[in-house]
């Protein structure tokens, strides 16, 4: 179990079996049939928005350049307090920026800011434009634990998810689509367990250790993307135990095991083509008490085709097929007595540096 417990930290740091498969199809049926995998295709002439923190102050970059929004009137601005970008968007000339500051949940609409709410923490968000307006959705914890998913729009605050619905869950991603949410979540347990959001819903996928990165809407498909245990009668929780596992996408609930020892970290559909990223790590040192370099590989149709990166630390926070031309963001570290980090976007092969230094990037999103 310490190899198990430390490739899960490694990797990212963050019931019953019985009746689970007709809980979950049940609740994954509603899955509306109106458009193709969401987040997975760029628009014409979509600038590419990167967001999350560099040394714990709130960063964005919208096509490639570095963008600091500020509001000099209400004297807030995206570089004076620690906080994180928890989303992005850019819709024509207008650039919108949702930060956690100082426990306020405050979006920047070009540099006219506005706080939300007042919150202990924000796990995942998501804007979207609505009618011509950005609305957020945000899944925000108090200081009891208690997490909800809000939607704010036009002034107004309503409760989407209610926390007893997510009662023992933390949402880890969002997406919005034809006003529909979905998202990924862990149990809160030791090890944690897969989970997915459907409109309103959650639903546990995994009976033990397991991970849900992101959830892709691919016209009726429900596609998630993450780790499962490969032997989940035989876990063991013991310190030493070595419990198998793999890659493995849930479609509708249902589990499909990739490269053992690895996680699908990303997913993207185009046309008839499926790609997914996988990452994995080296040996185990037992010195050390953890893994050698990370490996981030891209497969498509089943089958590797890319090696995108190896490096100590690897973070995926998008990947994008449109017409069989590949966009993948990549957040990277190495470790030592002074790390370095690196961001950068790989299209078709070809690296383009975003950043690269010694500021600690924490890149949780990307978009176009």
């Amino acid at each position: 179990m310490k190899k198990l417990f430390a490739l899960a930290l490694t990797l990212f740091c963050l019931t019953s079996c019985s009746g689970m498969k007709e809980k979950i199809q049940k609740a994954l049926n509603k899955a509306t049939e109106k458009e193709s995998a969401e987040g997975t295709e760029a628009k014409d002439d979509a600038k590419l928005c990167i967001f999350g923190s560099m040394d714990e102050k709130p960063v964005l970059w919208v096509g490639g350049k570095q963008v600091i929004l500020s509001d000099e009137s209400k004297n807030l601005s995206m570089e004076d307090a620690d906080g994180t970008t928890l989303a992005a968007l850019v819709d024509g000339n207008d650039i919108y920026a949702l930060c956690e500051q100082d426990k306020k949940l405050i979006l920047y609409s070009n540099n006219t800011a506005t706080i939300l709410d007042n919150v202990w923490t924000a796990s995942a968000a998501r804007i979207v434009m609505q009618n011509g307006k950005p609305a957020v959705y945000a899944s925000v914890t108090d200081d009891n634990g208690n997490s909800t998913v809000f939607r704010y729009a036009d002034g107004l605050k309503s409760t989407i998810v209610d926390s007893k619905v997510l009662e023992g869950f933390m949402i880890r991603n969002l997406t919005v689509l034809d006003g529909k949410l979905y998202g990924t979540a862990n149990t809160m347990s030791q090890f944690g367990e897969a989970a997915v959001l459907v409109e309103g819903r959650i639903t546990q996928l995994e009976p033990v250790w397991s991970d849900a990165h992101k959830v892709i809407v691919d016209g009726a498909n429900v596609v998630v993307c993450g780790r499962r245990c490969t032997d989940p009668d035989g876990f063991s929780d013991a310190e030493e135990a070595d419990n198998p596992s793999a890659a493995a996408l849930w479609r509708n609930g249902k589990a499909e095991n990739l490269e053992a020892n690895s996680e699908a970290v990303a997913y993207a559909k185009d046309g008839n083509d499926e790609y997914v990223l996988l990452v994995s790590s080296g040996d185990y040192d037992e010195e050390q008490g953890t893994f050698g370099n990370m490996k981030c590989t891209l497969w498509k149709n089943g089958k590797q085709t890319e090696v995108i990166t190896e490096e100590q630390y690897i973070k995926i926070p998008l990947l994008s097929v449109d017409g069989g031309k590949v966009t993948i963001v990549v957040d990277e570290s190495t470790s030592g007595e002074q790390p370095s980090y690196n961001v950068f976007v790989w299209r078709d092969g070809k690296k383009e540096t975003i950043y690269s230094g010694l500021k600690e990037t924490n890149i949780i999103g990307a978009n176009f």
